[in-house]
């Protein structure tokens, strides 16, 4: 199972979550499989069938994302039947919206690659790419992020929050992401360290949905 923004976000955990609001989620999708499938060599059809997509609201249950089991009367047992969750990539929208039954769904699929049905432990299957993913994942954090590059990230991200027709500007989440992003970048042109240009090439990409203009200039998504 595989969650992402960029394959290259947030170290630490073995994947990453897409989140925007509903009206971006389209969009945001279609560019998570066309990085995906740069990442591991195939084409966008390939990813998109491997995809499954899921707003996790309030109405879902637990048996909506696992799956269930159902009396088979060919066999005299019961069969389980796999869910969304047993996709090999799953991109999950709305998940602090999740009915609060179906979260442990999430976490033990996310957390333990597995899922539980009936008192029945059921893995999950891994992209046979996977490696390669985290490989590069782990290569774009050993980039270099000098001090003068974060103090301008931060510069840039506070910035947002003091413009005119801003109501609501970039998170330290959305500083954590240009980071990542820049760090990214400066390893596809190979290099070992992150320069200016790196922040201001991704920098728009990265924050342009996060930041809520004011009544008047309209909003997007913060």
């Amino acid at each position: 199972m595989v969650r992402a923004t960029g394959i290259e976000s947030n170290g630490g955990t073995d994947e990453d979550i897409a989140i925007d609001t509903p009206a971006m989620s389209a969009a945001v999708i279609g560019d998570i499989i066309d990085a995906l499938a740069g990442v591991l060599s195939c084409s966008r059809e390939v990813i998109e069938l491997a995809v499954m997509t899921l707003v996790a609201g309030g109405h879902l249950l637990p048996s909506d994302l696992t799956g269930v089991s159902m009396y088979s009367q060919a066999t005299g047992s019961f069969d389980f039947h796999p869910g969304p969750l047993s996709a090999n990539i799953v991109i999950a929208d709305e998940v602090n919206r999740a009915n609060p039954k179906a979260q442990p769904a999430m976490l033990e699929a996310m957390g333990e690659g597995q899922i539980s049905v009936d008192g029945h432990a059921h893995g999950l299957r891994q992209i046979r790419s996977i490696e390669r993913v985290r490989d590069i994942r782990a290569a774009c954090r050993r980039v270099t992020l000098a001090p003068e590059m974060a103090s301008y990230i931060v510069a840039l991200s506070a910035a947002t929050r003091d413009a005119q027709g801003v109501r609501f500007g970039v998170s330290p989440r959305g500083r954590l992401n240009v980071a990542a992003m820049a760090r990214a970048r400066a390893l596809m042109q190979g290099r070992d360290f992150v320069m200016a240009d790196d922040v201001r090439s991704v920098v728009v990409p990265v924050l342009a949905h996060r930041v809520c203009a004011s009544v008047d200039a309209g909003c997007g998504s913060a």
